[in-house]
């Protein structure tokens, strides 16, 4: 006795319950559930939709960099990394006088030869707590003039035949600027002197008395 097989539809899916069976509803073609990332076609990676960077936004400009107003007198390490050289005086055959109101610089050089120069601080504009004097003579006569209560100190250099020397009055005021000479020269005079402002320096003959 033959038996005719009956055609078979396509296996129920596992998640449809037997109403949906009975009233013929279709199967959706994904898993109700998701399941592994690899097994389901549906999951995608997720992508935030696009939004400008603030670059592109119109009107948008950079901010600008923060700027140094630079001061009239570079300090050193300014001046150093800068590649700038530094205030100097250079005199040959000439002389120099530097009176009155006056910028001084953190940093000067003096450069003298078979010359005179003086420079007095008394009104002078300085505005850093330490000054540095570099004086290179030869045959000159250098004389520099401070205020009471500035602190004046003679560094090392290297001299030939010359005369360095400080005559300071009074006592040093901890508010005021100090000032550092060095001195390099050969049959040269370097003299520092304290007066105060409007005195005059005494003659050599009331020097002797």
């Amino acid at each position: 006795m033959s038996t005719t097989s009956q055609p078979q539809g396509p296996p129920p899916h596992e998640g449809q319950s037997q109403q949906q069976r009975a009233a013929g509803q279709s199967v959706p073609s994904a898993p109700l559930l998701p399941g592994p990332v690899e097994a389901s076609a549906e999951i995608k990676a997720y992508q935030p939709p696009h939004q400008p960077a603030v670059q592109d936004t119109p009107g948008w400009a950079p901010p600008a960099p923060a700027t140094r107003v630079p001061s009239a007198y570079p300090t050193s390490r300014d001046a150093h990394h800068a590649g700038e050289l530094k205030p100097a005086i250079v005199s040959f055959f000439s002389s120099t006088k530097r009176t009155g109101r006056w910028e001084v610089p953190p940093v000067m050089t003096l450069v003298e030869g078979f010359a005179e120069a003086i420079l007095d601080l008394r009104e002078a504009v300085v505005t850093s707590p330490v000054v540095q004097m570099r004086v290179y003579g030869a045959f000159c006569d250098i004389k520099i003039i401070v205020p009471p209560g500035v602190g004046v100190d003679l560094e090392g250099g290297v001299a030939l035949f010359s005369d360095a020397t400080s005559k300071q009055r009074g006592d040093v005021d901890p508010a005021a600027y100090r000032l550092k000479v060095s001195h390099s020269g050969a049959f040269a005079s370097l003299k520092v002197i304290t007066l105060a402002p409007g005195e005059e320096e005494p003659k050599w003959w009331k020097r002797l008395s």
